[in-house]
């Protein structure tokens, strides 16, 4: 009788839990026209520039690939990086987002962060696997463009993790 009631006690809890943690994809689509939403890949472009987390979840709950990238091959990820939206990036990161994707010119999410001087967000993508020395099109790696705008706090952290130029 105890064992029955752990087990029904558990399958409640996960019950309540899946409700609170994730929507379905199309309460989500519900939610995102509600708010005048269209399900794309421009819309969830923008909700990430503009730092929306709930938008951003509600797109990707309703399907959206966390891979999205615009025009130019910048990825979601790669804006949360330029952005500094450590909120969206570790969300991103959770539902799959290639640390290492690259746009069409060679860039990483992480030579965005460097080159802007995002340590928060540079430091997320370092633990999240991204490359230290990758280089660009034109040659360059991470260090190299924190270096070439003087960001001393990303050349630091990214020397204390091995970076070499």
């Amino acid at each position: 009788m105890r064992c029955e009631r752990t087990m029904i006690s558990s399958l409640a809890l996960l019950a309540v839990l899946s409700l609170a943690c994730g929507k379905s994809p199309e309460e989500a689509r519900r939610k995102l026209a509600e708010k005048g939403l269209a399900v794309s890949d421009e819309a969830f472009i923008k909700s990430v520039r503009d730092g929306d987390v709930d938008t951003a979840t509600l797109f990707l709950n309703a399907g959206i690939s966390p891979e999205t990238k615009d025009e130019n091959g910048v990825t979601v990820l790669m804006n949360a990086a330029i952005t500094n939206d450590v909120a969206i990036a570790k969300l991103l990161i959770s539902r799959g987002a290639n640390v290492n994707a690259r746009t069409m010119e060679g860039e990483t999410a992480l030579m965005y962060a460097a080159l802007m001087g995002r340590t928060e967000t540079a430091s997320v993508l370092l633990e999240a696997g991204a490359a230290l020395d990758e280089r660009d099109n034109r040659g360059a790696t991470p260090l190299a463009h924190a270096r070439s705008h003087n960001h001393t706090l990303v050349i630091n952290l990214l020397e204390a993790a091995g970076a070499k130029e």
